[in-house]
């Protein structure tokens, strides 16, 4: 119970001071390929604390895709992205972000022979530029985000994906 009550304070402290450097601690964006393994994800972001060097927020996401299961069925597929962020310059518009995170992905997968429904889980990381005011406003983010599916073993060096939002 003590390192709780330690934890909230010293969060409580750090939001605190994010108040003096950030107006805006929301975003709403659309992102392309990316951590959604998908085509398109919705995304929120939030600004969790600042530091006097960094930014660190919160994301979690959403998109649906219908996936070619087998030569006549299609099968809905979800993705659900969640990641820890952390980008620099706090009282700046061009930032270098990094994050580390997992993605859900939960549909029917098939490669022509076999469909199974089922859950996968996948790593994702970002490593990229984002441009977002202090006061908020328009937010632009692109970078590599390399994958890793658990379940089946296999990852992917070179996905990229980019978004755009609004932060408020």
């Amino acid at each position: 119970m003590r390192y709780i009550i330690i934890a909230g304070f010293l969060l409580n402290s750090f939001y605190t001071h994010s108040q003096q450097s950030i107006i805006a601690t929301h975003t709403l964006f659309v992102e392309g390929f990316g951590a959604g393994v998908s085509y398109y994800s919705i995304n929120y972001d939030k600004i969790l604390f600042v530091t006097d060097k960094s930014v660190y927020s919160i994301r979690i996401g959403a998109s649906a895709l219908y996936n070619q299961v087998d030569t006549n069925k299609k099968g809905l597929g979800m993705t659900f992205p969640l990641a820890f962020n952390r980008w620099n310059t706090a009282n700046k518009k061009h930032h270098f972000e990094v994050s580390v995170g997992g993605t859900i992905s939960w549909g029917y997968y098939g490669d022509g022979t076999k469909v199974v429904r089922g859950v996968q889980w996948i790593i994702t990381g970002f490593v990229g530029y984002r441009y977002q005011k202090p006061e908020g406003g328009l937010m632009i983010r692109a970078g590599w985000t390399p994958l890793y599916v658990i379940k089946d073993d296999w990852f992917i060096p070179y996905f990229a994906g980019a978004g755009l939002g609004y932060t408020f």
